[in-house]
Parts: structure tokens; sequence; C-alpha cells
């Protein structure tokens, strides 16, 4: 008996044939069909198909689609908003060990949300986790969190620690803000930093080859939700993106009203002094970009 043919690979399948593997039940072909519809490939953007087939796929266990179910909950993105929806589904995909779902549910639980109460103490468990798996997202907030003395007390060494493995070489904006941070060390808690985060890259690459000699990987998970377009004015409408952005990061405490005042201008020369900015406390271009992608590292 001849071999049987191999398929196709699914991105070069049709969406007919893609279509009925997925009415098969075919788990690959529903994530494959729910990332074509969530992102307009082959096919007309369709929120509410790609929810359907993501929906099915995490049913079948699939954590990348657990964790874009999951998004698509707290964002309202083809499906009705529902935080606890969202919650279960961060869950299911952070018991499987998908970094970005164990960040995300840390950030819900730094603030209180409709039905569900602040929890700092367990935000900042569960962003370690995260971060204990190489996540890079994660090991900013983590940084962040003990700055701010999120979920416990502020620790200047452990937040270096953490910032100095999330500036990756194509981070500029990280790396600044790492070095600043350094610069505000004394020598010993340089030093201790140093050994620190030589203690988290030993328990990282524990975790990774532990998880692969179990044959489970971290999950790779792409947020379900369209990238903002690049401003070109700074109007009302940009100091209230600003205003929110800074909100999230727990730099401004104020209304996003997208008026400018005191407490935002002193929350912009708080971020501007982070990450390594001229510190004038100006809304502009430029801040907006910069704050969209500390914001991209933080909330995935």
């Amino acid at each position: 008996t001849p071999p049987a043919a191999a398929r196709p690979p699914l991105a070069n399948e049709t969406l007919p044939a893609l279509r009925s593997r997925a009415e098969a039940n075919d788990l690959e072909a529903q994530v494959e069909l729910g990332r074509r519809y969530i992102q307009g490939v082959g096919v007309g953007r369709n929120d509410a198909e790609a929810a359907k087939w993501l929906l099915r796929a995490a049913t079948q266990g699939d954590a990348q689609a657990q964790f874009n179910v999951a998004v698509m909950y707290e964002r309202g993105v083809g499906l009705e908003v529902s935080l606890p929806k969202a919650m279960e589904y961060y869950r299911k995909s952070a018991a499987q060990n998908t970094p970005m779902a164990l960040h995300n549910l840390a950030l819900l639980f730094t603030g209180d949300q409709p039905g569900l109460k602040a929890d700092p103490a367990q935000a900042r468990r569960l962003m370690t986790q995260a971060a204990e798996l190489g996540q890079p997202e994660s090991q900013y907030s983590l940084a962040l969190m003990y700055l701010q003395g999120v979920g416990g007390p502020t620790d200047r060494a452990i937040a270096m620690s953490w910032m100095a493995l999330a500036a990756r070489p194509n981070q500029p904006q990280l790396i600044e803000a790492a070095t600043q941070l350094a610069a505000q060390l004394n020598e010993g808690e340089r030093q201790r930093a140093r050994q620190l985060a030589e203690g988290h890259v030993k328990r990282i690459q524990a975790n990774l080859q532990r998880l692969r000699a179990t044959g489970a990987q971290p999950a790779a998970a792409t947020p379900a939700a369209p990238t903002p377009e690049k401003p070109r004015v700074i109007d009302r409408t940009a100091i209230m993106e600003i205003q929110k952005l800074l909100t999230g990061l727990k730099l401004y405490g104020g209304t996003a009203d997208g008026a400018m005042g005191p407490r935002t201008a002193a929350a912009i020369k708080e971020f501007q002094a982070m990450s390594g900015m001229t510190v004038d406390g100006k809304p502009s271009v430029e801040l907006l970009e910069n704050l969209r992608e500390v914001a991209g590292l933080t909330r995935q």
C-alpha cells in the first residue's frame, strides 16, 4: 500500500479545505482558521468567526487558543466582554505554562476590576512565574513592581536584576531604562543585582529544560487585538490615551479626560525619567509612541 500523501502545510491550505478540516474537529485547522479570520489573511477580517473557531480549539485544550479567547473576552473582540470568562481562559492557558496568560492574570490582579478584588501579592507571584519562564515583557513588569512596591516591599536591586534581563538588544528603550536605574544604585546594590540576575538565568534555564523533558513548551501566544495607528498629532484624544497608558503602568491615578493638569504632567515626568527621555512633563508624539511600546511589553 503506498504511503498516504502528506497534507499541505496549514498556511497553504485553501479556505474550503481548512474549514472542512476544522468542522471535522481538527484542532490545528481550527487554530489556523481563527488566525486567518482575526488577522484577515486571505479572507475578510471577522472577529466573531475567529472567536467561534478559537473557542472550539480552546475547548479542545489548545493553550494558545485559550489565551486568545481570554484576550477576546477581556477586550470585547468578537465576544461580549466578560471578565469571569477571560479569567477562566487565562487560568486554563496559564496552567499550560503560557507566560503571557500568567502575565495578563497578574495585571488583572493589580487593581480592582468589576467582580474581581485587587490582589497585588498574587499579581507579583504570577508575574514572577511568567518572568521565570523567560518572558521579557513579564521581566520588565516585575521590575516595575519591585520599583513601585506593588504586591510587596520595594527592592531596587531585585528590580535592576529583572530589568537587566528584560533589556534585550532590540529594546533600546529598556536598555536606557536599565542604564538609568543602574546609575541610581550604589555599588553594593549593583553587585547584588548581578548575583540575583545570575540566579534568575539559572532558574529560567531549569524551568525550560524541565518543560522540554516533559514534552511541554511555554505556549507562544499572540493577542487578538488590532495594532493602534501611529499618532500624528497630540490632541485631547491623544492626551486621553496617554493618561490611560500611564494608568496601566500605575503612574497616574487621575481621570482619563484628555485634559493636561499637574497630575498628568507629574506622571509624564516619572515615565520620561524611567525610560531615559528628556524630562519636561509635556505630551508629545514621541511620548505616546514610547508609552504604546512599553504598554505592549506589559500588556499582551
